[in-house]
């Protein structure tokens, strides 16, 4: 990616070069984070105009290309900026000694910047080894990272920091968890490190660690776990059950319903969620439905049906020929039952069954 943007800023068309650049910045931003939305804008290098914004939503990132062979008048062009929380990508790579003497880091993070190159993104990227916590990592920094990140190994350290980090919490390991902790609090703004610490102490309570030994400002909310498991829903990328396990061991058909409203249900990790924590869902009332009819799903799997109507939203199971609708309370089937067909006395049924015995 560094040659690809140092081949397009060597074009000897400006506008061809602008556009070369955008779009192989572009490229590699889409393959950081896949979630967002990336719109290119018609200005380049401008001091106060972003040259693209990320968003996702309502949620926007503005994002400024910099030049980055001057540092010194790089670390001035962040102090201008706007508090805009922006991402700010560097053309080039510089070396790490003008970073820390030019104090890039300190200052961009006093002024909510995230400051990143080619070489970090990649890095973050693509890495070798990926862990599982990587695609979560990318999303986070891409909403709300703060400071330099400008170097391969400084991003190989912060994503290998994250993963031992959650590895660590599941274990109730303190010193991990601290070291993971004080990372996030360095490179994240308020708001995403308060997600990524709750979904540090969710993994912490997970594995069985007592709360008030938890080694960070433990957020005692109701709705911490519905929160933290719809962001590991979304961004973990593990099938191992005794990590869902550990995160779901006090999940309800209700939570489950709430991850849907949320649209975090759709993918692969909600079908290791449920699967691992079948032994604590409990409910009350459950309706099979014959589908002989209907094309038979690959296996078994696991939704949350949420009605437009005036029925109660009910864990779902599709499988070869049935679906199940599955609620915490008899009531939460009202709707789904059909007319009532012709029956029979108690007694009558009870009287069938032992003359069958």
């Amino acid at each position: 990616m560094q040659s690809r943007v140092a081949d397009a800023l060597f074009d000897p068309n400006p506008r061809q070069s602008e556009h070369l650049v955008k779009a192989t910045i572009a490229d590699a931003l889409a393959s950081f984070d896949p979630s967002a939305t990336l719109t290119v804008t018609t200005y380049f290098n401008h001091t106060y105009a972003p040259d693209m914004v990320m968003s996702w939503g309502k949620i926007e990132r503005p994002v400024f290309l910099r030049f980055t062979d001057n540092v010194p008048e790089l670390g001035h062009d962040i102090d201008l900026l706007d508090e805009l929380d922006p991402l700010v990508f560097g053309l080039s790579t510089p070396p790490e000694e003008e970073v820390v003497k030019n104090r890039l880091d300190e200052r961009s993070r006093a002024a909510n910047i995230f400051l990143t190159t080619p070489s970090a993104v990649e890095e973050l990227t693509s890495r070798p080894a990926a862990a599982a916590t990587d695609r979560m990592l990318r999303n986070s920094l891409a909403h709300g990272g703060r400071g330099a990140l400008v170097g391969r190994e400084d991003a190989d350290q912060l994503a290998e920091t994250l993963h031992t980090g959650l590895g660590s919490a599941a274990e109730g390991q303190v010193d991990g968890t601290r070291l993971a902790l004080a990372t996030i609090d360095r490179y994240f703004g308020r708001g995403q490190a308060s997600k990524l610490n709750r979904v540090v102490q969710a993994v912490w309570e997970g594995g069985g660690s007592r709360l008030d030994q938890f080694p960070g400002d433990a957020d005692l909310a109701s709705d911490v776990g519905v929160l933290s498991l719809v962001y590991l829903l979304q961004f973990m990328d593990t099938d191992d059950p005794s990590f869902w396990r550990g995160v779901g061991r006090g999940l309800s058909v209700d939570q489950l319903v709430e991850l849907a409203r949320d649209n975090a249900t759709g993918g692969d990790n909600f079908q290791h969620l449920v699967n691992a924590n079948l032994d604590v869902l409990r409910a009350r009332a459950c309706l099979i439905l014959d589908m002989r009819m209907m094309d038979d799903p690959d296996g078994l799997r696991w939704g949350v049906d949420l009605p437009v109507s005036d029925m109660a939203p009910a864990l779902t199971l599709r499988g070869p020929a049935f679906q199940a609708f599955v609620t915490s309370s008899k009531e939460g089937l009202t709707g789904r039952l059909g007319k009532p067909g012709p029956g029979m006395p108690v007694e009558t049924y009870l009287a069938s069954i032992v003359h069958m015995s």
